[in-house]
C-alpha cells in the first residue's frame, strides 16, 4: 500500500474530525469491499455449515439444515506481534484478536504507521457484542483480560 502523508496540523483548534481509515469482518468475505461486491450481487451470506470446520460434524449431523453466517480466519493470532503469550492468546475471546488485528489493518489503510498515530490526535470506536466466548472455557488466569469489554475497547 502507497504510503499516504498526513501533515500536522497548523491550528489544531479549528479541525474537524474525519475518517481516514477502515476496517471490516464480515461473513463470506474479508473486508467492507467484499461485503459490497456480496451485496451488489445479491449473494446471501448465510450459508450451511461449511464441511471442512470438522469440529462441527456432530452439530450438523444433528441439524442438517442449520446454516450461519461464518467468519473466516478467526483462528490466525500472531500473538508475539501483540505482546501476548499463546496462553494468554487462547483465552482471549476471537472478537478482541480480530479487533486488535483490526485496528492495525485500520491504521495500514490509512497508510499510518504505528508510529505516526502514537504522536497524533486519534480515535479509535469500536463494538463488540455477546461475551460468550468464556463460557467455553475452563477458568483460567487470562480470562478476566481476555473477556471483558473494557479491555477489548482499551487494547485496541
Amino acid at each position: 500500500m502507497p504510503f499516504i502523508a498526513v501533515p500536522k496540523p497548523r491550528d489544531s483548534d479549528n479541525m474537524n474530525p474525519c475518517l481516514v481509515g477502515s476496517w471490516a469482518k464480515i461473513p463470506n468475505g474479508e473486508d467492507a469491499h467484499d461485503m459490497a461486491e456480496n451485496i451488489f450481487l445479491n449473494r446471501d451470506n448465510i450459508v450451511p455449515l461449511p464441511i471442512d470446520k470438522h469440529y462441527l460434524t456432530d452439530f450438523r449431523e444433528k441439524h442438517p439444515d442449520v446454516k450461519a453466517a461464518l467468519l473466516n480466519g478467526i483462528e490466525f493470532f500472531d500473538d508475539q506481534y501483540f505482546g501476548t503469550g499463546e496462553s494468554e492468546a487462547i483465552c482471549m475471546d476471537p472478537q478482541q484478536r480480530m479487533l486488535m488485528q483490526g485496528v492495525i489493518q485500520a491504521l495500514e489503510n490509512a497508510g499510518i504507521t504505528i508510529e505516526m498515530a502514537s504522536e497524533a490526535r486519534v480515535a479509535v470506536y469500536t463494538a463488540a457484542w455477546c461475551y460468550d466466548y468464556k463460557d467455553l472455557l475452563p477458568p483460567d488466569q487470562y480470562m478476566a483480560t481476555g473477556n471483558s469489554a473494557s479491555v477489548m475497547c482499551g487494547s485496541s
